[in-house]
């Protein structure tokens, strides 16, 4: 936006399929400066080369695999959409193993999450649906 108001801009409040009775309560409308936000610090966008695979398990258990493209230790992040982090693995790896982790948070509330793993200073990120 390059002007005080903007007649296109949206708010809106997306509750998927729920039929529930909603209600919305505290509410803040804030202006966020240009500076980078938290989020966007761990939230890069996954490539189609991408070598993490990952997959909600029953109970709502993020499962992460993939193949290690170097030694070195490998770190494995769940971060909710406002950034703040959920669970955290450091698993030692090896160039052309198979890795698998498990977050076994259980009965993660629904919404978004971001699973970031880095390694070797590269950074793979993906964003995930809890239903």
């Amino acid at each position: 936006m390059t002007s005080p108001s903007d007649p296109y801009t949206q708010l809106a409040f997306q509750l998927g399929r729920s039929t529930q009775s909603v209600t919305l309560s505290n509410v803040k409308l804030i202006n966020i400066t240009e500076t980078e936000t938290e989020i966007d610090k761990i939230f890069t966008k996954a490539s189609n080369e991408s070598n993490m695979r990952v997959n909600i398990l029953q109970s709502s258990f993020v499962n992460v695999n993939f193949t290690a493209t170097e030694n070195g230790e490998t770190e494995l992040m769940l971060y909710s959409m406002t950034g703040s982090l959920i669970a955290s693995a450091k698993l030692q790896t090896f160039a052309g193993k198979n890795y698998s982790h498990t977050f076994e948070q259980g009965n993660l509330p629904f919404g978004s999450y971001i699973v970031s793993m880095n390694y070797n200073g590269n950074k793979e990120t993906q964003k995930i649906i809890v239903r």
